[in-house]
């Protein structure tokens, strides 16, 4: 009985390693900006010439972020509950009509993760740039810095997923499929041995 019993707790174990595993929907709020203004994000610097608008703002939906302070440079963060060692895919969608003076500056839990400073060879449509991160913290913080003095940038669809512990072993289907076949044969064994007891 000792031996089923470990069995299960083993099994139980892989269970609860892949419900951590499991990836959570996006984290951050209005990524997509669809509340049509900055609901959910820490707007801060300089706000000027910066709004949520419709048309090629929009890489989908209906709205998208248009950047275009001057002079300085303006900020949207969130601060995103995180567990450390896990592994965070970022991901957004960014354009800049870019003569100088401009940047662009995107970061996750203290990483940079993308920049630029007066680059003329930006793409001029959205174009979609994607992240792995290791948590190091309880909180993360998501941030976008900009600038554009001459014209604008446009960011939408910014996600930040949680894919698990990068130390899992096995993080996939199989991982519970395997835990739940344990389990099966732990009760199975336990009734044999009861039936032949009789």
């Amino acid at each position: 009985m000792k031996n089923e019993l470990k069995v299960m707790v083993g099994a139980l174990a892989l269970v609860s390693l892949h419900a951590h595993a499991i990836v959570l929907g996006n984290l951050v709020q209005n990524g997509d900006f669809e509340t049509g203004n900055f609901t959910g994000w820490n707007w801060t610097g300089n706000t000027g010439a910066t709004s949520v608008n419709t048309g090629i703002y929009a890489h989908s939906g209906t709205y998208g972020a248009q950047l275009g302070p001057v002079g300085s440079d303006g900020y949207l963060s969130q601060n995103l509950s995180t567990v450390i060692g896990d592994v965070y895919n970022v991901s957004f969608w960014h354009f800049g009509f870019n003569q100088p003076a401009n940047d662009f500056y995107a970061s996750f839990g203290g990483t940079l993760l993308y920049s630029y400073v007066n680059d003329i060879t930006q793409p001029t449509a959205y174009t979609l740039y994607t992240f792995a991160v290791t948590a190091t913290s309880t909180s993360s913080l998501l941030q976008f810095e900009y600038r554009n003095d001459p014209s604008y940038q446009g960011l939408d669809d910014i996600s930040v997923t949680d894919a698990g512990a990068n130390t899992a072993p096995d993080s996939g289907p199989g991982l519970a499929l395997t835990a739940i076949t344990l389990l099966g044969v732990c009760f199975g064994f336990q009734k044999m041995r009861q039936q032949f007891a009789v």
